[in-house]
């Protein structure tokens, strides 16, 4: 009885409390962190009561109360908490660093900040957890958009004014379900660029499944709003376009006079529990009345493509915001409908747009079938491209209802790491060096194709069945993994490859319609006859084959910009996983964990691992390529480790209490860890080295920094440092750039992952 009096007691207490008007900076700790707060609370609040996030912009202050402006919350009666944003880099736009958010889309430390100022506002009030809004100005709204991907499950509904998803930040827009959201953007913008907004607004209502049609009201020198309106399971995105309004955070000119009211009026509609289709990923609705999809990212009716959509790369035009069809790890189903000439079929395919380029779905749907396809994704977010082939070009087939939906938690059995080498070296390289077949030749009876030079590729037309594009033979390969021939454009369907003289139906491979880079492993057979053979020592790949076969729609063209040879050398790089890794039985690759640090010789001593346990810090060594390391339940404590797994998100400062903080990159002579000189996020699946820093200050001048790997010790780096986020783009082993990179490949830049198409 004792225990249920001091209960009410306290809760008493708390409502006393409430009673008085808050205006106050405060202080909370998150990972060992002192950040802080401006919390507003009005003096007629009730019980259970609604509270909003509002986010400042960057270089701005919790104290600016921007957007949601205290006015609004005295009227409505909710609290608000203006959150300080940390040193963050911004290179575009302020050339370095300043207060901000880093809205990756991804639950990160910014993300933790703010769940964790909600539960010190819920300590201290009563609060109503179904109606928590999130709202942002400027680099702030960027962060609303990242909210609405990584915590859809706190807050009930979203709305930004003058900022979007941009650069890095336009990824990750898969969250745990649909949510309702508002934007106000100024038509005069020229930082956060209002003429990208469209782009943005596509993205948003295909994955709202909303109507991509809006209804429109216009005011004359005030706005114009468009209200997508809400589909079965989903809701509304509104977009309201402000006449003279540059770069800013509050408007008058919406209906209300007020920007942070329409925002509230917005918000008031809805809780964490208004009804929604939480498996619903995106619906883009293109057969909409009115509806121009080839005006929104797709290409339609294009030869016998049918439907594309998602093939969009970061180009100096587009400012990284793009058209994009983005995926996390789950099960899904892709469902649509298909009419008109029945008897015909549809070839589906949905590829990963980054290494290691996984098609996850490739299957054939009959015209006129409800399709539902299932399609898995284990390793981690990643951009796709949707294909929808027909037979031939003039196949007259409708597609409508376009769904995707996760159906349940992916089975993530393996994780995937890539070594880079970067020791590619051209075969053929256009426009010189091809050895045409010709009539008369060891294929007697086939037909040359027609060649024609562009200036970035070779362009093969064929204009009948078994026609040959190019034949290549007696190529030196010693050394080598794989060929890559790499296409100017993806692949029609119909081209085939083959290594050796034609031999057969087995002696042959169609190249999957859409490839862009075909990657051959020298150890493959086709049929019973190997690729390569030995010679002198040397080995020969016996012939390259590029040709048509019979059912191939003509005219068929292929553009080729260069065929190579990938030598298999040893690269290195650091690792980590959050799940446990078992390496005993991948070939190729050895993990290592460092156990010690000797710095009168400048010597680390590298230990061979092979099951480790989740977020362990490793050293990996391999030939150059992917490979695939099984996931296994749990493994053992491995002991001493000074390498550090990078969470991805949390920034990282050049030295932490008695350590040094290294991380690994650098090229040629300077390839190792180097000390840092300016905080910043290392990015995901990465390590850092950790050293204590009376040992690390105690090397002798001039030393070399070296590792001891099995009794055998290599010089690895000088000591320059390095900074984790500046400018320059590296690859995803860590080897520096002297430029942004012109060949396709994963790269990272300012601590994020590029795909460069």
């Amino acid at each position: 009885m004792k225990k249920l009096l001091f209960v009410t007691l306290s809760l008493c207490f708390v409502q006393l409390i409430k009673a008085a008007t808050t205006d106050q900076n405060v202080n909370i700790t998150v990972d060992n962190e002192t950040r802080n707060y401006q919390l507003y609370v009005p003096n007629n609040i009730q019980s259970n009561c609604p509270l909003v996030i509002s986010l400042h912009g960057a270089n701005g202050h919790s104290t600016d109360r921007s957007p949601f402006v205290t006015g609004v919350a005295d009227n409505a009666g909710c609290i608000v908490a203006y959150p300080q944003g940390k040193q963050t880099a911004f290179p575009i736009g302020f050339g370095g660093s300043t207060t901000g958010w880093t809205a990756t889309g991804e639950d990160n430390f910014d993300a933790k900040f703010l769940k964790a100022v909600i539960e010190d506002v819920a300590s201290k009030y009563s609060i109503d957890r179904k109606r928590i809004y999130c709202c942002g100005f400027s680099n702030g709204g960027m962060m609303t958009y990242a909210m609405s991907n990584a915590c859809s499950d706190v807050f009930a509904a979203f709305a930004s004014i003058s900022g979007y998803p941009i650069n890095e930040f336009h990824l990750r827009h898969t969250g745990k379900r649909p949510v309702p959201f508002l934007h106000i953007h100024g038509k005069n913008d020229n930082f956060v660029l209002y003429e990208k907004v469209p782009t943005i607004v596509d993205e948003m209502v295909a994955r709202l499944g909303a109507n991509p049609v809006p209804v429109k009201t216009s005011v004359s020198n005030k706005y114009t709003k468009s209200v997508y309106s809400a589909g079965d399971g989903s809701f509304p995105y509104i977009f309201y376009e402000i006449d003279g309004m540059g770069h800013e955070a509050y408007t008058s000119n919406t209906e209300d006079g007020n920007s942070a009211q329409t925002m509230w009026n917005f918000f008031s509609q809805y809780t964490l529990d208004s009804s929604c289709d939480q498996t619903l990923k995106w619906r883009p609705r293109i057969e909409t009345n009115g509806y121009v999809p080839t005006a929104h990212g797709w290409t339609m009716n294009s030869g016998t493509t049918l439907l594309e959509f998602g093939g969009d790369q970061y180009t100096t035009t587009n400012k990284n915001v793009y058209h994009s069809l983005q995926f996390d790890s789950g099960k899904y189903k892709l469902c649509f409908k298909s009419a008109r000439e029945a008897g015909k079929t549809i070839t589906v395919m949905i590829q990963k747009l980054t290494s290691p380029n996984t098609v996850v779905l490739n299957t054939t749907v009959n015209v006129g079938e409800n399709a539902e396809l299932t399609f898995e994704i284990s390793d981690g977010w990643g951009e796709y491209k949707l294909t929808l082939t027909r037979p031939t070009a003039s196949d007259n087939i409708s597609v409508t209802d376009i769904t995707v939906y996760q159906t349940g938690e992916a089975n993530i059995t393996s994780a995937s790491v890539s070594i880079n080498s970067d020791l590619t070296e051209t075969i053929d390289s256009h426009p010189n060096s091809f050895v045409e077949i010709q009539q008369g030749n060891s294929a007697t009876g086939f037909t040359a194709t027609g060649k024609e030079v562009k200036s970035e590729y070779t362009e093969y037309t064929s204009t009948g069945d078994v026609q040959l594009a190019f034949k290549m033979e007696n190529i030196d390969v010693t050394g080598c993994d794989y060929i890559i021939i790499d296409f100017y454009e993806p692949v029609a369907s119909g081209w085939n490859i083959a290594f050796w003289g034609i031999s057969g139906p087995d002696g042959v491979k169609a190249i999957p319609a859409g490839t862009q880079t075909l990657n051959f492993k020298l150890t493959e057979k086709l049929g019973d006859t190997e690729a390569t053979y030995e010679q002198d020592g040397k080995t020969i790949l016996k012939e390259i084959t590029m040709l048509d076969l019979w059912g191939a729609t003509h005219p068929l063209v292929a553009k080729v910009k260069g065929i190579y040879k990938h030598k298999a050398s040893d690269g290195s790089r650091t690792y980590s996983f959050d799940s446990a890794l078992d390496f005993t039985d991948v070939e190729g690759l050895k993990a290592y964990t460092i156990t010690s640090f000797d710095p009168a010789k400048a010597t680390l001593t590298l230990n061979r691992v092979y099951q480790v346990p989740a977020s362990t810090g490793l050293y990996l060594v391999g030939k150059g390529g992917d490979y695939q390391v099984p996931v296994i339940e749990n493994a053992a404590a491995i002991g001493t480790n000074m390498l550090h797994a990078s969470s991805g998100t949390d920034a990282l400062n050049p030295t932490e209490g008695p350590y040094t903080n290294l991380i690994f990159g650098g090229t040629g002579a300077d390839r190792g860890f180097h000390p840092l000189s300016t905080a910043g996020i290392i990015g995901a699946n990465k390590a850092y080295l950790q050293l204590p820093t009376a040992q690390f200050t105690s090397i002798p001048s001039g030393a070399r920094l070296s590792l001891v790997i099995e009794d055998e010790t290599s010089a690895v780096n000088t000591l320059s440092d390095i900074k984790a986020t500046d400018s320059a783009w590296y690859t995803i082993s860590g080897l520096k750039m002297n430029a942004k990179p012109a060949n396709k490949g994963i790269y990272i830049y300012n601590g994020r992952k590029y795909a460069i198409q």
